[in-house]
């Protein structure tokens, strides 16, 4: 979901300001994956071991009419389903949420079977964990939360933000 997540955001990015931000590990992967050259076509990126968990963009979260979070990891999406705050992206979550803003998240582990590449190209086949899949649904059920089955889906909705 890597591939099709830098996809959607460097077509956004021709219409829209994108600010994106990193996890220490979103940005360790999107360089392994090669994608961090192409992503910097949006407006600023912010990555979390230079900022910190609580970045000041946090407190700018009024100038952004929409977060996303594609992909979600499952760690990720245990932090936002159970309430912790303690990476820049689950802190940006939680701060979005309590300002009543809408937070578009696209979970890596929403079903049972998945087909993924590793960085060497090689396609391998995943088992999501019951524990992921669940804490997934529970977002589905969290005001404010949209969850979209794939970055596709993030394009449509961003459409009727315009």
């Amino acid at each position: 979901m890597l591939e099709e997540s830098c996809n959607a955001i460097i077509e956004m990015a021709k219409k829209h300001d994108i600010t994106l931000a990193y996890s220490k590990a979103g940005r360790e992967v999107a360089e392994m994956y090669g994608f961090s050259k192409t992503l910097k076509k949006v407006r600023e990126t912010i990555c979390e071991e230079k900022q910190g968990a609580s970045s000041p963009i946090v407190c700018k979260l009024g100038r952004f009419e929409l977060i996303v979070i594609s992909p979600c990891t499952a760690n990720t999406t245990a932090k936002i389903a159970t309430g912790i705050a303690d990476s820049l992206v689950s802190n940006i979550a939680a701060q979005s949420l309590k300002s009543g803003k809408k937070v578009v998240v696209v979970p890596t582990d929403i079903n049972r079977d998945v087909d993924t590449v590793i960085p060497s190209g090689k396609k391998i086949h995943l088992k999501c964990q019951d524990i992921d899949i669940e804490n997934a649904k529970k977002l589905d059920g969290m005001e404010n939360i949209v969850v979209a089955k794939n970055p596709k889906e993030v394009k449509n909705l961003v459409k009727n933000v315009d």
